[in-house]
């Protein structure tokens, strides 16, 4: 007989083992549905095949579990909670962008149409404008035809009356020449008439000038010569008062001398009468002195009286010497003077005449280039407005003179020197009407003056 065949006897698990049983199935669960979301959730569209469940343990068979982290699995849940929630937000703010591309495409997609619907109102609207354009260009070359088949049978008419005037013209030409001629003559005349009384005129204010400035200087010397011989003759005063002093005091020393010579002879006389001799013969001693004294003192005094004189009069000699050529030459300053300023006076009329000139050239320049400019801003409004007839001569030209208002507005506008076809010119001072206003030139002084006095336009009319 085999071995018997013992049924195992049943196996009474303690509580502890029960506890890592439980822990080891919950383990298993929470990771098939983790595995589970995460596939899930990483691939929406592709279903796959429930996890196998854990095979049970059979039976005798122990299970060695595993504490499982309940913090960590929390931790991870978490994790993919958030992993999930960014995703969501992500896709959401995707589709907000794609709903935004998409109602800005729907946006210009509208505006597109717009835009070609504009353009193509437009386009007919030319087209509409463009047909009656051709339609009243065609009038109006057909007027302009008419126009000119009358101008034609007009000037063949004119040509004949024109024959009739030419030798009209012609007398009245050699009559206004020779009235010309006259008249140049005359004026000739009279400016030379005007330039001799000029010069006359200019002589005679020279004069003058040169009469009064010697008349001044003559003046002047004179008071400077009387205010000298007031000095001089104030100091002669002087100087015969000071000689007078000294004769006087000269006669009264001697005067003195001689009351004292007398006293003295007295003395003497009553001091020693026997001496009277010897006394007399002093006192004719001292007198013969005192006389030869007196003698001598007037001598020297008539010898300086006379030096004094003979030099006051060779003083006034050359005084009126100095005062002489002073004179002269201040007469010959005073000449050199007033040719001097004479012909600083005409250097600066010159100048005057020389940067008048100047400045009128310079001004004129710059009103030719302004006007220049001026004509060139009037052929760019007027020419859009033009509408060239047919046949319009190859590079005419037609001069139109012009008067504007303050505002710009054309007052009158004329032909003043035809391009060669009457219907150019025509057009061309239509269509300088149909431009009115013109604008202004930007210079104020060129403004001003167009809006005083007409000006030239010159416009070409061929196209």
């Amino acid at each position: 007989m085999g071995p018997d065949l013992v049924s195992p006897k049943p196996h009474h698990r303690s509580p502890r083992q029960a506890g890592r049983l439980r822990s080891l199935v919950l383990s298993v669960a929470l990771h098939g549905s983790l595995l589970a979301l995460a596939l899930l959730t990483l691939s929406p569209h592709v279903m796959l095949p429930p996890p196998a469940a854990p095979k049970p343990p059979e039976s005798g068979e122990i299970i060695q579990a595993t504490v499982v982290d309940e913090a960590k699995v929390a931790a991870e849940v978490q994790r993919l909670e958030a992993a999930e929630r960014q995703k969501r937000e992500a896709e959401a703010a995707r589709q907000h962008q794609l709903d935004q591309q998409a109602r800005a495409a729907e946006e210009r997609r509208a505006r597109e149409e717009q835009r070609l619907k504009d353009l193509q109102a437009r386009q007919e609207e030319a087209a509409r404008r463009a047909e009656a354009e051709q339609r009243r260009q065609e009038e109006a070359t057909r007027r302009a035809e008419a126009e000119q088949r009358r101008q034609e049978d007009a000037a063949r008419r004119a040509e004949a009356e024109t024959k009739q005037r030419l030798a009209q013209l012609a007398q009245q030409q050699q009559e206004a020449e020779r009235k010309a001629q006259e008249a140049r003559a005359k004026a000739d005349a009279d400016a030379r008439a005007a330039r001799v009384a000029e010069e006359r005129r200019e002589a005679e204010e020279k004069r003058a000038a040169d009469a009064k400035a010697k008349a001044e200087a003559e003046a002047r010397a004179r008071a400077e010569a009387a205010r000298k011989a007031e000095a001089e003759k104030k100091k002669l005063a002087a100087e015969a008062e000071a000689r007078e002093k000294a004769e006087d005091e000269a006669r009264e020393k001697a005067e003195a001398a001689k009351k004292a010579a007398a006293a003295a002879r007295a003395k003497a006389d009553a001091d020693a009468k026997a001496k009277a001799d010897a006394d007399a013969k002093a006192k004719a001693a001292r007198a013969e002195a005192d006389a030869k004294a007196r003698a001598d003192a007037d001598a020297k005094a008539k010898a300086a009286r006379a030096e004094a004189d003979a030099k006051a009069k060779a003083d006034a000699d050359a005084k009126a010497k100095a005062d002489a050529k002073a004179k002269a030459e201040a007469e010959a300053k005073a000449r050199a003077d007033a040719e001097a300023k004479a012909a600083a006076a005409r250097k600066d009329l010159a100048d005057l005449l020389a940067r008048e000139a100047k400045e009128r050239a310079a001004q004129q320049q710059v009103t030719a280039a302004a006007l220049s400019a001026y004509q060139s801003l009037l052929v760019n409004h007027v020419e859009p407005r033009y509408q060239p007839p047919p046949a319009c001569p190859e590079g005419g030209v037609a001069d139109i003179s012009i008067k504007l208002s303050p505002g710009g507005e054309v007052v009158s506008a004329s032909v003043r020197r035809s391009s060669g076809n009457a219907v150019c010119d025509g057009a061309a001072l239509a269509a300088l009407k149909r431009a009115s206003p013109l604008p202004l030139p930007r210079d104020p002084v060129l403004a001003e003056r167009l809006q005083q006095e007409s000006f030239v336009f010159k416009f070409k009319v061929a196209e």
